[in-house]
């Protein structure tokens, strides 16, 4: 349904700071955003209020009515960084870097909430309750809904190991001692997979609810993950050298894909270089919303180049 890039980059081989660069399309060395953030709300830290995120950009241009944070935060805890005080009217997920996937505490906007549902679901079941709220316009409105903007941030595959119910495997354990080292790296990968699994399903019902709410070639949706895969969960870079924390392929390299059926093909692959700070710089160009020349973004606008409008890198 869309395009598929191949040679797609992060600017943070870590969780953090990669989401930083994403959220404001700027290298995030550029605010001092270089390791991972403060999870305490005492403590400062995160995202400066002297950047502009990817929601406020998009609520302060008047054009989106809406943006929904769910999932997996990690832009800071404090209230200079933290989701509602960033651009969104609502938060759904945890503001640490990562999370157990059962029976956990998450926060919807300020409260805190106990959960006893696997947690790549619960995020996926609030995602598309989000996205048919907004798709549902009363008949008074006459169709005149503004634009949403989602950030379904979902922490799966990221550790720890644990797929849900419905992707368990049985792996015998081996006699051997000598090859129980080859059965744990087996265990890890059928565990990994039955995670990432769970997180397609949830993919696939998102786009699902966009499409019954009939707003599909109006939607704009983009994948991609903050990092490249670590050496502890199963997961695999290869052919490409290295893992997560490093400046190699295999950190920075990721799946990066994007669909608007209607104005991009489909069905295509994208060979140029490209980066997730060209998310921001795409997202404003669409709704020509001006950049602030106090913050100049990193990234481009890829729509001519997807288009065909313009060649080259």
């Amino acid at each position: 349904n869309g395009i598929r890039f191949t040679h797609a980059y992060v600017s943070s081989s870590m969780c953090g700071p990669s989401r930083a660069g994403f959220i404001t399309g700027r290298y995030q060395d550029r605010f001092g955003f270089t390791s991972h953030p403060p999870t305490k709300p005492e403590r400062v830290g995160g995202v400066p209020s002297t950047e502009r995120t990817m929601a406020e950009a998009l609520r302060e241009s008047g054009v989106y009515g809406s943006a929904a944070m769910i999932g997996k935060w990690h832009l800071g805890a404090h209230t200079t960084s933290f989701p509602l005080d960033r651009g969104f009217d609502y938060f759904y997920g945890f503001l640490a870097g990562s999370s157990g996937y059962r029976r956990g505490k998450l926060m919807e906007n300020r409260r805190t909430i106990s959960v006893d549902k696997y947690l790549t679901d619960d995020f996926t079941d609030r995602a598309v309750e989000y996205i048919e709220e907004r798709l549902r316009v009363d008949e008074k409105d006459e169709g005149k809904e503004k634009p949403f903007f989602l950030f379904l941030s979902y922490n799966a595959p990221h550790l720890p190991l644990d797929a849900p119910d419905r992707y368990k495997v049985d792996i015998p354990t081996p006699e051997k001692k000598k090859k129980r080292r080859r059965y744990t790296r087996k265990l890890r990968r059928a565990v990994y997979a039955g995670m990432v699994r769970a997180m397609d399903d949830g993919v696939g019902r998102v786009l699902d609810a966009v499409e019954g709410g009939g707003a599909t070639d109006d939607t704009i949706v983009v994948f991609l993950s903050d990092n490249g895969g670590p050496k502890n969960n199963g997961s695999s870079n290869k052919p490409f050298r290295g893992h997560k924390w490093t400046m190699y392929e295999g950190g920075l390299r990721v799946p990066f894909a994007m669909q608007w059926p209607g104005t991009i093909p489909g069905g295509v692959t994208y060979d140029e270089a490209i980066s997730s700070l060209d998310v921001m710089a795409t997202i404003m160009g669409i709704n020509d919303i001006d950049q602030d020349p106090n913050l100049p973004l990193d990234g481009v606008n890829l729509m001519p180049y997807l288009t065909g409008e313009r060649s080259g890198r």
